[in-house]
């Protein structure tokens, strides 16, 4: 046990490098304060060590040792409550208005904070004095929703709910990168002869439309009017972000970095077709799930669609065999996360931070500004969230039993408890999709997650390949 534990130790090493490098990478250099870095990377470090536990937990996989997990569990979710509703807020207001002095910007900060701070606890109380019953199942699944304490109760439902804004940002950033990073890894960058001929045909087109536009009003020696002079001003932008392309290719053309990049291109393409086959067996999966939570779970939408039995999910039968030779299932898991946190930065990046359909922000390299960054990782910790939940569509016998047996020496089911041993992790989410809310709409959101995906590969695919550089037009 102590070496699996070590295990855990290194990986939360390795995630907190890998906390640190993406909050680097993103950091404004000019930035001097680091508030904002500790913040951030204290966040987002915690929803890891919650991830990376739960690959032990199925290990180990023991019903009497259920409290221990599940203390573990709540435990860290308290503190994902205070970053959430109190530090992060905390440091997206601070940041938020500059042009206060620094002791008004810390007051500002505290009484917004302590306003979302304060939403977070009337959610709280409502989970609290909600109807508490535990679900109407058969006698072997009572074990699962029994022992359970108001505050329990209330712990869960704030959960439940933060888990519903996670799926939002999932289905925003995640799918969008799920879709779209193995298509741009194979179609790569345009030719960059051929983008450098274009800009400077536009540059050309734009400078011949702005002297027409000049000499017009020369000739008749009359003031420009204010849509003439509005299109030149525009032309003159469009000018300056062409040329600034044009000389960043060019640049870029000559560095050692882009020619190691231009020689291994046929990897990035290889690499691109690894992750496409992988987004699509992970889709499918999905959806396969989707339909035996329909039509093999007993207790349905009451006790969050668990299954009666095994399926035939092709990720969750590869799952349950590399957990028989653990750790490489961890591995696996590992991999997975690490995969959706750069894709979901890679939604992030390519169509920006966003409220409803309405931008707020880019993030850039060395360039994000405090405020964005903090809001950045809150989107990566409510994805992190939402990424328990879904490895129950991803591989959901992997995650209630891992690779157990019942006396028959088959794969193990929800009848065969107390004989086969439930995992912390399902016995946690379970409780919290036994309110029924939770269960259909974490159900209806997977539906929409493979609807998505499928929409977005089908556009990627008919997209011309990217730019060389990012330009406004």
């Amino acid at each position: 046990m102590t070496a699996v534990w070590l295990l855990h130790v290194l990986f939360s090493l390795f995630s907190f490098g890998l906390v640190w490098f993406i909050i680097r990478y993103y950091s404004d250099k000019l930035e001097t304060e680091n508030l904002q870095k500790v913040i951030s990377i204290f966040g987002l470090f915690v929803i890891q060590i919650i991830l990376w536990a739960i690959p032990i937990d199925i290990y180990y996989g023991n019903i009497s040792e259920k409290s221990t997990m599940a203390s573990f569990y709540y435990g860290f979710f308290v503190i994902i409550f205070f970053i959430i509703f109190l530090f992060l807020p905390m440091g997206f207001f601070y940041y938020n208005d500059i042009n206060l002095n620094k002791k008004d910007r810390i007051i500002k900060a505290l009484k917004l904070s302590l306003f979302i701070s304060i939403i977070g606890l009337i959610v709280f109380i409502i989970g609290f004095w909600m109807n508490r019953k535990n679900p109407d199942v058969d006698p072997w699944m009572k074990e699962i929703f029994t022992q359970r304490s108001p505050v329990h109760f209330a712990a869960e439902f704030l959960i439940g709910v933060l888990a519903i804004f996670g799926i939002i940002q999932f289905l925003k950033y995640t799918i969008y990168g799920l879709s779209m990073l193995p298509i741009s890894l194979i179609k790569g960058k345009q030719d960059i002869t051929i983008e450098n001929s274009q800009i400077e045909s536009q540059i050309v087109i734009a400078r011949e439309k702005r002297r027409i536009i000049e000499t017009k009003y020369y000739a008749l020696d009359t003031p420009v009017t204010k849509r003439d002079q509005k299109e030149i001003e525009s032309l003159k932008r469009k000018e300056r972000n062409l040329e600034r392309a044009k000389n960043k290719i060019n640049e870029d053309q000559q560095k050692f970095l882009s020619k190691v990049i231009r020689f291994c291109n046929p990897m990035r393409k290889f690499f691109g077709f690894v992750f496409l086959l992988f987004s699509l067996f992970l889709v499918i999966s999905v959806l396969l799930s989707l339909i035996y939570k329909i039509t093999s779970s007993s207790c349905g939408s009451n006790c969050g669609f668990i299954l009666n039995g095994p399926t035939k999910n092709p990720f969750d039968l590869l799952m349950v065999n590399l957990s028989k030779a653990f750790p490489l299932d961890y591995f696996v898991f590992v991999a997975i996360i690490v995969y959706f946190i750069i894709i979901s930065l890679s939604g992030m990046a390519k169509i920006g931070l966003r409220f409803l359909w309405v931008e707020i922000s880019r993030l850039r390299k060395k360039s994000t500004v405090p405020e964005i960054l903090i809001l950045m990782i809150a989107t990566l910790i409510l994805i992190g969230i939402t990424m328990i939940f879904e490895f129950f569509y991803f591989a959901p016998q992997w995650a209630t039993f891992g690779s157990q047996k019942n006396e028959k020496g088959e794969l193990c089911s929800i009848t065969d408890i107390p004989n086969c041993k439930i995992s912390g992790i399902a016995i946690f989410v379970y409780r919290i999709l036994s309110n029924s809310f939770f269960s259909v709409w974490i159900w209806i959101s997977n539906l929409i997650f493979v609807v998505l995906y499928t929409l977005i590969l089908v556009i990627s695919l008919k997209k011309p390949a990217s730019s060389n550089f990012e330009y406004d037009d």
